[in-house]
């Protein structure tokens, strides 16, 4: 009796291997379709790299080879990651698929690594909002929204007499070490990026790049792009000034151009992050993101928050474009490895389920956009947001006699006055002033 059982569970194991063997060479092809294909077009009309094609053709054969590798490489790490929603996406009813969430308990513990310029605080909105909600312990700077400018450390954090934290969701610079002695160990991490050409530009103005470069020509960032090297050695200023999510994530200056390292690098963070959200895919992310929380529809609900007003966004050439994409090689390499799992784990989840999803959720961020706030063309550099001289900061404005509304006053709630919020809050709670 044993042998058989023996037997059977060794041909259960080999046909579990045979099934997953398949399904991956299955959804490397579909990967390669999804690109182009209309179906996807209709669930996010931005999908597509501008000129990331062409840059890939332009590299030499030592970075085109570094790239695929990455992709190779993520096969094993992240297909885990996909199977939880294919599984659920198995068992739904088509009511359910239209909408709710087959899970287990609310997930409370979260670290969401905060990134620059990438919708991030939109998403820390969210969190602040459950958080608030939930009446969860924050990891909280003693003042002002940035948990130290180096890599995590819990010394720069205030301090409270808890049994745990719930949720990470400041700026900081990334440790998984650090951050992993102040969170519990079932907490969910998690990260945000975007297409590195346009993150850039967002860096680049928000943070008065072309100021601190010297360059007084009408387009600086095109000036810059031709030449970046000249630059940044003359002025001395890498950090942002060149892959500045990986330097976020903790890539130092000396290995920016080591595309092994990098390799590495994202190899690794592969393993920290149980899903990283993508900026041009933003809904999609949230969805994916409700889902392995098992929250509610209306604790994702968002305004977009922090985002600089239609003024204050630059065009960019196509030649700029190119430019960028060679001189951030590393955050390209990102931005592909990320951007391939998240479209795994969409296919996994079921591509006419997330039209669905996306569906419910852009039609619920109408309704609560309608009932919440005054007219949001005009609200621009509300609530103190902090901004840069020369950047519009888009805020809002709750409409009178739904100031008490615990959700749309959370919405609209700027980063910095929530962050005082929470501080307080929780400095009362546990007997602090």
């Amino acid at each position: 009796m044993k042998t058989t059982l023996q037997k059977c569970a060794f041909g259960t194991i080999c046909f579990g291997l045979l099934l997953t063997v398949w399904r991956i060479t299955k959804l490397d092809r579909s990967w390669v379709g999804l690109q182009s294909s209309s179906s996807l077009q209709d669930v996010h009309p931005q999908s597509g790299l501008p000129g990331s094609r062409q840059f890939v053709q332009e590299l030499e054969e030592q970075k085109i080879v570094a790239v695929q590798d990455i992709f190779r490489q993520s096969e094993n790490s992240s297909w885990h990651n996909s199977t939880v929603f294919e599984n659920n996406a198995s068992n739904l009813t088509e009511e359910q698929s239209a909408g709710s969430t087959v899970c287990g308990e609310p997930k409370h513990n979260i670290v969401f690594f905060k990134m620059h310029k990438c919708s991030s605080s939109t998403v820390q909105n969210i969190l602040m909002r459950y958080g608030d909600k939930q009446d969860l312990n924050f990891v909280l700077p003693p003042r002002g929204n940035y948990l130290g400018h180096g890599e995590f450390n819990k010394r720069a954090m205030l301090s409270f007499p808890v049994k745990e934290y719930n949720i990470l969701c400041h700026h900081t610079r990334f440790s998984f070490q650090g951050m992993s002695e102040v969170m519990p160990k079932n907490s969910v991490w998690t990260t945000i990026i975007r297409d590195p050409v346009y993150m850039f530009e967002s860096s680049f103005y928000y943070m008065n790049m072309d100021k601190s470069f010297h360059i007084r020509e009408s387009d600086p960032l095109a000036t810059f792009a031709e030449n970046p090297s000249f630059y940044v050695t003359k002025y001395g200023r890498m950090g942002k000034g060149k892959n500045p999510m990986l330097f976020d994530l903790g890539l130092s200056d000396d290995k920016k151009d080591d595309i092994n390292f990098i390799k590495e690098m994202i190899a690794k963070l592969d393993g920290y992050f149980d899903l990283v959200l993508v900026t041009e895919y933003f809904e999609e992310s949230l969805i994916l993101f409700k889902e392995l929380m098992c929250w509610e529809l209306d604790d994702i609900a968002y305004f977009v928050v922090n985002a600089r007003a239609k003024n204050s966004i630059h065009k960019i050439t196509d030649k700029t474009v190119e430019n960028l994409r060679k001189w951030n090689l590393g955050d390209q390499m990102l931005y592909e490895h990320f951007n391939g799992t998240l479209w795994k784990k969409i296919e996994a989840f079921g591509i006419e389920r997330m039209k669905k999803e996306v569906t419910l959720l852009k039609a619920r961020n109408e309704e609560l956009e309608a009932r919440c706030i005054m007219d949001p063309s005009k609200t621009v550099n509300k609530g103190g947001i902090w901004h840069p001289g020369g950047i519009d900061i888009k805020g809002f404005v709750v409409k009178p006699g739904m100031e008490k509304d615990q959700l749309c006053k959370g919405m609209a709630m700027a980063e910095l006055k929530f962050t005082a919020y929470l501080l307080q809050k929780q400095k009362t709670k546990y007997g602090m002033h």
